[in-house]
């Protein structure tokens, strides 16, 4: 499952950069700092695992006009013991939300990782 996490994980970072021309790409070096904070910070749990469950799920990040982290949704899928660590906001800190968007933040921008 370990191994399911990180292909989609990485699946999500490889849309993300697939078309880039240049290396200052938007979204690019958000996407790789989202990346690198999930793939460090994110296990399926063992239960699940030892059931073979899968879950397919969604996390709604909502950014503020000043580039910041204003709330963290995960979807009704997510399982219940990734929930916590997901909503964690200190893991985020160092993440470029500007970099996701072609033009200035606006209140009720948000960032969706499927």
């Amino acid at each position: 499952m370990r191994r399911l996490i990180n292909l989609v994980l990485a699946g999500f970072f490889f849309i993300l950069t697939a078309s880039a021309q240049q290396s200052n790409t938007p979204g690019e070096k958000g996407a790789e700092q989202l990346y690198k904070v999930l793939s460090k910070n994110l296990r399926y749990p063992q239960k699940l695992y030892d059931n073979k469950s899968t879950s397919l799920f969604s996390v709604k990040y909502l950014i503020s006009p000043e580039n910041k982290l204003e709330d963290i949704i995960p979807s009704k899928y997510t399982p219940n013991e990734m929930k916590d660590k997901l909503i964690d906001k200190t893991l985020y800190g160092d993440i470029d939300w500007q970099s996701f968007f072609n033009r200035k933040i606006r209140q009720g921008d948000y960032v969706i990782l499927p």
